[in-house]
């Protein structure tokens, strides 16, 4: 995998991009922003969560929730889950 993969401990596995040695955690993040940016929340969640940004990860849950009309009370945790990370809580 270019990225790395989740283990299922919760550890990341290195991917290609490692052999760089950059900070691979900002560029998954980016990466992963930008999916979501794109309305693909599903691989978004995974990318965070890969990303070990776990308050994203459950954002990206929520959002996707939403998306699909599956439970419109999630439309209000959402908001205030977007105000408390923009802290305008």
């Amino acid at each position: 995998m270019l990225l790395g993969s989740l283990q299922m401990d919760g550890t990341r596995r290195p991917g290609a991009i490692d052999k760089f040695h950059l900070d691979t955690k900002d560029i998954v993040e980016v990466v992963a922003e930008d999916t979501e940016t794109k309305g693909h929340f599903e691989d978004a969640v995974k990318l965070y969560d890969l990303a070990q940004v776990r308050t994203f990860v459950i954002y990206c849950h929520l959002k996707y929730l939403i998306f699909f009309n599956v439970n419109l009370e999630c439309a209000r945790v959402c908001s205030s889950v977007e105000n408390f990370l923009s802290g305008s809580d």
